[in-house]
This record gives C-alpha cells, structure tokens and sequence, in this order.
C-alpha cells in the first residue's frame, strides 16, 4: 500500500455539503475563521491551497476570495481572485462590512463628523476622536476617569494669512 501525498491527506479532510461548498473538518484558527494546516513548520491557510491545487499556482499578494462568504469553505468552484480592495468591496456590497454599519464606539460616543478620525490608507476605517484623545492622556499618566470626563481643549497654533505672508499664531478658542 503505497502512502498518500499531501494533497489528498489535505483533501480528505473536506466534507461535501448540500449547499456546494466544501466544509473543512481540520484546524479552524479561532482568530480569522479559516482553516489551517501545518506543513514543514509554516501554517497554510486551507482556502488558498485548494485554489492552488485545483488552477495552479497564483500571485501570493492576492486575496483568495468566497462567493459563498464561508470562510471554512474550499470548495474551488466558490474560490476567487482579487486585490483586498476587490475583497473588501465584495463585503460591502454583500452588506457584510461589520463596521460601515457602527453609529457608536465601543464607548458609545456617536460617530458625527466632529467626532471621527479616518483611518490607514483606504480611508473606510473610522475612529473616535474622544476616544483617541484619551488614549494618549492616559499614556501620558492621567487617571483613566479624568481622561475621558476631560472635554477636549483646542492648543497649538494655526496658520492664517495676514495680506501676503503666512504667519503661526495661537489659538484662544
């Protein structure tokens, strides 16, 4: 009896469900939701390996992306290719994105204009103004209640321009 390669030790461990995707019974990382295997001391992510397996190799800085939405599913038919930006468009347009849908904090202050900061480079990720505010007193050593009861309080200086020169002044606001 000869011995099975990876790939079908790997393949064996997908069950075929009614609804067409095939559900992964191996390691689920409880972190992201997908599954993993370990070969040779590095961790694989099962999706992606059952998309190499099944159309070859691929670009490894693109997102292995679900039709179904299922992250444990490796079925390659549900299988795609994309950018993380066409990934994170598919979410929204699947009114999967967790946080557009957020109106509050965790903290419960309300996201308005005044009070929200974007975030990284794609500019969809929203902050709490007030909320970072208090973050950086407390590592500044301010007791956490005082941190957050604290209105903020404008200081620095800003730019205005008086005839044709620019010049810093400070704020009294």
């Amino acid at each position: 009896m000869s011995k099975p390669n990876t790939r079908e030790l790997i393949e064996s461990r997908a069950e075929k469900v009614a609804s067409g995707c095939w559900i992964w019974r191996g390691f689920v990382n409880p972190t992201c939701g997908y599954g993993e295997v370990s070969m040779n001391g590095k961790k694989y992510r099962v999706h992606r390996l059952f998309y190499e397996f099944y159309n070859g190799p691929f670009d490894q800085t693109l997102d292995v992306c679900h039709t179904c939405d299922n992250p444990i599913c490796v079925n390659p038919a549900h299988l795609w290719l994309g950018t993380h930006k066409d990934n994170m468009a598919d979410c929204r347009a699947k009114d999967r994105y967790h946080y557009a849908n957020l109106t509050h904090c965790k903290r419960g202050h309300e996201f308005t204009p005044e009070n929200t900061i974007r975030n990284g480079r794609s500019r969809q990720l929203r902050g709490c103004r007030i909320c970072n505010l208090a973050r950086n007193r407390i590592k500044a050593g301010w007791p956490e209640d005082l941190a957050y009861s604290t209105p903020p309080v404008k200081h620095g200086y800003k730019v205005v321009n008086v005839k044709w020169k620019r010049h810093a002044v400070p704020v009294t606001e």
